[in-house]
């Protein structure tokens, strides 16, 4: 299995091309086929006329623009943990 880059994104993170662009949503990260040397991220935007287009990008030429709290590690709370403890 191909490791996803440095750079990884994740479904629901905001991105845009390095050079410009509109803001795109990650839909997926694809593993590279035999033919590739490495993968690639598909992305959703909408166009000027609000239809909506996708295509595939490699990760070198996206950045973050905003990370989805999706797949963020949720802290457990203090009192929660303090309560669990304070009972055994």
């Amino acid at each position: 299995m191909a490791k996803k880059p440095e750079n990884e994104f994740n479904p629901g993170d905001i991105v845009r091309i390095v050079s410009g662009g509109p803001d795109m949503s990650v839909i997926e990260y694809e593993e590279p086929t035999i033919y590739e040397d490495m993968g690639v991220y598909k992305c959703a935007w909408f166009n000027k006329n609000g239809d909506i287009q996708s295509d595939e990008f490699s990760s070198y030429i996206l950045e973050l623009v905003q990370k989805s709290n999706k797949y963020k590690k949720k802290e457990p709370e203090k009192k929660k943990l303090m309560i669990a403890i304070a009972g055994n």
